[in-house]
């Protein structure tokens, strides 16, 4: 069996040889069911900002979902995906750009401070993909609303349906 590690790292401005970068995401894979614990090199995920997580699928495909920063600095939700397992990755793939920054979202719910999050699902007979996530969908007088979302895609990924809220209003806290 395979084990399959993602995470967020940060080396607070220190460029690691190993990885190349300071801060980021990355993946690492045992293929032993981790009886060892050798977890093979990391692969940086790119595009990824925090909080990876990874899903197997059908033919030994993985999906890791996350919150995203595409190359013009737009935050959004995004994944990546692999068809050997891990041992690949392709490009990142960003599905939706969020309307406010990344800070302002965490500060969008009243009282209570919520990290942007990206949570992904495989359905195991259709191999849909799921992607549900937080984004600010209107602001009024200066309150964002905080919603979750849900989209799905029944192509591997290459079309994703239009966003639809499924948490009730008002969120009580």
């Amino acid at each position: 069996g395979v084990l399959h590690l993602a995470y967020y790292f940060n080396f607070f401005g220190s460029v690691r040889p190993e990885i190349g970068v300071s801060s980021g995401c990355a993946l690492r894979t045992a293929r032993d069911h981790g009886v060892t614990m050798e977890w093979g090199s990391p692969r940086v995920i790119s595009g990824c900002v925090q909080a990876p997580l990874p899903r197997v699928g059908f033919r030994d495909s993985l999906y890791i979902f996350f919150p995203s920063r595409n190359r013009l600095g737009v935050y959004g939700a995004g994944y990546t995906m692999s068809s050997n397992l891990g041992r690949e990755l392709k490009p990142t793939q960003q599905v939706h750009d969020w309307s406010v920054p990344f800070i302002r979202m965490m500060d969008a719910a009243p009282a209570v401070r919520v990290a942007p999050f990206v949570i992904g699902a495989i359905a195991p007979r259709s191999g849909r993909l799921y992607m549900a996530y937080a984004d600010v969908t209107q602001s009024v007088g200066g309150e964002d609303d905080l919603d979750i979302v849900l989209t799905y895609s029944d192509d591997g990924g290459a079309n994703w349906t239009a966003p639809r809220i499924v948490t009730p209003d008002p969120v009580p806290f």
